[in-house]
Order: C-alpha cells, then sequence, then structure tokens
C-alpha cells in the first residue's frame, strides 16, 4: 500500500497530466513543479528564475491541479481565489487571455486597483488561498527610483543654478 506521501505525489502526477494539455503544455521543468509543489503545501516561496521561463505557470495551473487532486482523494485545501499583483500591464493581458481561455477558469481581468479602497474591502471578503508578487524586481526598482527622485526633487528645488 502506498504512503500518504507517495498517494500525494502519485495525485500530483495525474493532475498535471489531466491539467496541462489545457495550457498547451506537455511537462513542468523540474522548478516550476517545485514550485507548484510549495504552494499546494502551503509554504511561502520566493522565485528567482531567467525571464520568459514560465513562473506565471504553477500559480495559473493551481486551482486546477488542485480541484483534480480533491477528486483523485487528496484534498490540498487550497480551493480559494489567488490574486496576483503586478506593474506590467502588457504582462497581465497576456495572462488573463492565456487564463480566460481554460475551462475551468470562471474569472480573470485586469484593473488598476493599487489606492481603490472599494477593491481592498472586495478583497477583505475574499477566501484568498494565495496572493502573488509578479515582477516583484520592477516594484523594487521602480519603488526606489520613485523615492530616488522625490528625494532629489525635494532638496534640489532649493538650489540655485547658474549657467
Amino acid at each position: 500500500m502506498a504512503t500518504a506521501t507517495q498517494k500525494w505525489k502519485d495525485d500530483l502526477d495525474n493532475a498535471l497530466t489531466e491539467v496541462l494539455p489545457q495550457y498547451k503544455v506537455k511537462e513542468l521543468k523540474s522548478e516550476q513543479k517545485q514550485i507548484l509543489q510549495n504552494i499546494l503545501e502551503h509554504n511561502d516561496c520566493m522565485v528567482t528564475l531567467p525571464t520568459v521561463y514560465g513562473k506565471s505557470l504553477p500559480y495559473q495551473i493551481l486551482l486546477p491541479v488542485a480541484r483534480k487532486m480533491k477528486e483523485l482523494g487528496t484534498d490540498t485545501r487550497t480551493d480559494g481565489k489567488i490574486v496576483v499583483c503586478g506593474p506590467l500591464v502588457s504582462l497581465f493581458e497576456y495572462q488573463v487571455s492565456k487564463l480566460q481561455s481554460v475551462p475551468m477558469i470562471k474569472s480573470a481581468f485586469k484593473e488598476a486597483l493599487v489606492g481603490d479602497k472599494d477593491w481592498r474591502s472586495i478583497i477583505q471578503e475574499f477566501a484568498v488561498s494565495l496572493i502573488v508578487i509578479d515582477e516583484f524586481h520592477t516594484v523594487a526598482t521602480w519603488y526606489v527610483a520613485s523615492m530616488l527622485s522625490k528625494f532629489l526633487c525635494d532638496h534640489i528645488k532649493g538650489i540655485e543654478v547658474s549657467v
């Protein structure tokens, strides 16, 4: 008889076999599978991989995989909503168009939500399973650049420049 750990791994593999074709993917790279396993096990994780490596795929397939695993008898307790935050509109438009073509996804949308009090109150009522900060390096870079430019502008205002 298989151990609980082996059953979990088998159910994950079977779920992936069924879900991945919906995303036109044959198999996950080992790092993608490791990310997915960590998310399914409710572990915090930070991922740093090269551009176009496929870092978004694990959270895009999370709910369909979790639902399939539940059908197979393994409840991952991952059945809420996923909130993805990121600064790049073009990337989000691409991801939303991909997600809207997947049968198990009920909705996906993009909005400018930063600072929107109504959106924040709605989020508080959601059963959020996962929060993803995608392209965090750009958020951090833009934040630092913004703070630096604000600092410089604040300090340059009083300086007279003669040419």
